[in-house]
């Protein structure tokens, strides 16, 4: 792990999250339990949305999924699946 942020606030302002994912209902639940916890959390489901965030404001921490379909599609051809 490279590091843990231990606190909502970090130097006395609440930490900014940005969440970018192309499941809605993913970052619906990520924002909602940071959220909980008192970080400020905006998500995106668009790349290029995201992009255009981060240029308005830097977040202090990037979560991003990535969904490998060619792993999964190898992983589907396996006998027995």
């Amino acid at each position: 792990m490279l590091g843990t942020i231990h606190s909502s606030h970090l130097r006395g302002k609440t930490v900014y999250i940005l969440v970018v994912d192309d499941d809605q209902f993913a970052n619906a639940l990520v924002q909602f339990v940071l959220g909980k916890e008192g970080y400020e959390v905006e998500t995106t489901d668009n790349p290029r949305g995201a992009l255009q965030m981060i240029q308005k404001r830097e977040p202090d921490l990037l979560i991003r999924w990535v969904i490998i379909v060619s792993v999964v599609v190898r992983l589907n051809s396996f006998p027995g699946n």
